[in-house]
């Protein structure tokens, strides 16, 4: 007597599934741009809660960054307020990297955060260290 009860629920369990599976669509590369677009994310790079892209840009990206900062016996605290303070050529170097960071995101706009990230490090960032925007040459084409 239990068999054909187990059995219809085993059914009616695949049923479901098939149901679900065919009315979800998948998500394309324009519709995840699209999303990103419409509702930016306000968390940047190389922050834990900032999580990685598919491609791993992002985790490319900040470890290139930390790098850089480690090459001049800093890490990511010079980015925390209170920062602590550094010398002019630490300066110099920072801002060497914040640039590098800055160009990443920039060159990758359909990666959720990059906005966030441009902002933050043009904005919010060490005094004296602030990536800068420079014009986009019209023959290099659109980011990929």
């Amino acid at each position: 007597m239990k068999r054909p009860d187990h059995l219809f629920h085993i059914l009616m369990f695949i049923a479901t599934m098939t149901c679900c599976s065919l009315s979800a669509r998948a998500q394309t590369s324009a519709d995840a741009y699209s999303g990103i677009k419409v509702q930016p994310s306000t968390i940047r790079w190389c922050l834990p809660q900032a999580g990685d892209d598919p491609a791993h840009i992002i985790e490319g990206r900040c470890k290139v960054y930390r790098e850089c900062l480690s090459d001049l016996s800093l890490n990511e605290s010079i980015d925390r307020n209170p920062a602590p303070s550094i010398t002019p050529e630490q300066r110099g170097g920072v801002r060497s990297c914040h640039q590098g960071l800055f160009n990443a995101a920039r060159a990758n706009p359909q990666i959720k955060g990059s906005a966030a990230t441009q902002q933050w490090l043009q904005h919010s960032v060490y005094p004296g260290t602030e990536a800068k925007s420079f014009p986009v040459p019209g023959n290099l084409g659109a980011p990929r």
